[in-house]
């Protein structure tokens, strides 16, 4: 009968033992499953964060392409401004090709300068001064008043010549033509003059 209690006794000893390891492990698989947990929510916060700032550079590369855009906009804009009062002047110059076109890589200082260069002489103002040396905003304002200048003085007979006449070419505001013709009068109406003469003498007697 001793017998039969010890081993009892030895069963129920072992399987304490297995309980209390079960419940160890079950422990343990909670405190890994919580573990993994975090971990995961983590890792999704992460993506989740991911996300958001593949947004957040999307934009601000949307917003940085907008800007370039309007700057090129703007850019060719004043290009065109330029081009447009250099015309003006040109063709009141007779010059029927009008002001030339930007070339590319020129900025917009540059090609101001490029397009006041040949009329500068004309003002008294800039004539003798070096538009290389003026920045981008006073080369504006110094172009501004070159090609006043040069209008003014493409009216004057004196730019013309003597014995010619200079055919001025201008738009009006519904976009007509309207020629006229600056310099020398004689050029035009000395074709059609009677050559003068001159009495030298009367003849009194007839046969």
């Amino acid at each position: 009968m001793a017998n039969t209690n010890d081993s009892n006794d030895k069963v129920l000893e072992g399987l304490n033992k297995l309980l209390e390891r079960l419940d160890k492990d079950a422990e343990q698989f909670t405190a890994l499953k919580a573990t993994v947990d975090a971990i995961g929510k983590r890792m999704d916060a992460v993506e989740g964060l991911g996300q958001r700032l593949d947004s957040v550079e999307g934009r601000m590369g949307a917003a940085r392409d907008d800007a370039a855009e309007d700057e090129r906009r703007e850019e060719r804009q004043a290009f065109c401004d330029a081009q447009v009062k250099a015309d003006r002047v040109a063709h009141a110059f007779g010059d029927s090709a009008g002001a030339p076109h930007w070339m590319h890589g020129e900025t917009v200082a540059e090609y101001i300068r490029r397009l006041a260069g040949p009329y500068k002489r004309y003002s008294k103002h800039w004539k003798d001064i070096d538009l290389n040396r003026l920045d981008a905003s006073a080369v504006g304002i110094a172009a501004d008043q070159i090609y006043a200048d040069a209008y003014e003085a493409s009216t004057s007979p004196e730019t013309v010549g003597a014995g010619a006449l200079r055919e001025v070419v201008t738009v009006d505001d519904a976009g007509r033509k309207i020629r006229s013709f600056v310099g020398d009068p004689e050029a035009c109406w000395a074709p059609f003059k009677l050559t003068s003469r001159r009495l030298t003498n009367f003849k009194t007697k007839f046969d």
